[in-house]
């Protein structure tokens, strides 16, 4: 009688995490890798439109449009394993923040100025950052209206505002608001300007903007322009844009004289 032995060994089977779900930006690049529990012979990517490489271990992503990529993986034994992950892709978008150039305001007087803005579509917003500048010479905030001159518009009511003022001439503008979103056209802020006669019957409403998040999407700003009315009212010239104290001095040559001068 004859007899002889074969052994059967039973190789463990690998697992595989797939890393490396996010969202990207059309055109941006995502880094997929996949982990496994034991020593593999053989990866495999699918789809493999965009990958740097559809048998490594860790590969570079760029697909054009929302892709799921499934990779599996197979030991030197043949036993395999498998997972998936996703990459988002967003479209580029550009919102535009202006402030209309037709603006005018009178000696003396106040007038309110609008902080538009214009997308292609509705934009989730998390932080806008705004920076107006002018000539403190030709208009100023009026403080005691709204929050130190400056008001949410009506695409950001109920949005957290805060308004810091480094110069008389500039108002540093944040609102805030998690899960913010713009509509595709809007009012993001008001603010309201008290007209003097300075050195000019007008002045550039300069603009700045941010958005937070910035992926994907870009801003601009246009700036705007106040014109003043009149230059009737001399007497409110801007005295306050320097730390001398003014005084008016006696007539002369005296308070019943039909021509008197007023002198400071």
């Amino acid at each position: 009688t004859t007899r002889d032995s074969i052994t059967v060994r039973v190789a463990d089977p690998p697992t595989a995490t797939a890393l490396g779900d996010t969202t990207i930006c059309s055109g941006s690049i995502a880094n997929l890798r996949v982990e496994t529990s034991i020593p593999i012979s053989r990866v495999r990517w699918t789809p493999s439109n965009g990958l740097s490489c559809d048998s490594c271990p860790t590969t570079l992503a760029s697909p054009t449009a929302t892709t799921t990529y499934r990779v599996q993986v197979e030991t030197a034994e043949g036993c395999q394993a498998e997972d998936s992950v996703t990459v988002e892709v967003s479209q580029p978008q550009h919102r535009e923040f202006s402030i209309g150039r037709n603006y005018r305001v009178g000696v003396g007087g106040a007038a309110e100025v609008s902080i538009q803005t214009q997308g292609t579509s509705p934009t989730e917003v998390e932080k806008i950052e705004l920076e107006v500048a002018w000539n403190e010479r030709v208009v100023q905030l009026v403080k005691p209206w709204g929050s130190n001159g400056v008001a949410t518009g009506i695409a950001t009511a109920g949005w957290d505002l805060q308004v810091s003022n480094d110069t008389l001439g500039k108002a540093r503008i944040v609102l805030r608001r998690a899960g913010g979103v713009l509509p595709a056209t809007g009012e993001v802020a008001r603010l309201n300007l008290r007209g003097f006669v300075g050195d000019s019957l007008g002045t550039e409403l300069q603009l700045s903007a941010t958005i937070t998040p910035s992926e994907c999407l870009s801003s601009g700003a246009s700036p705007g322009r106040m014109e003043v009315d009149s230059i009737c009212g001399l007497s409110l010239r801007l005295m306050e844009v320097s730390e001398a104290n003014y005084a008016l001095l006696p007539n002369t040559p005296n308070p019943f004289n039909p021509v008197t001068k007023l002198r400071f």
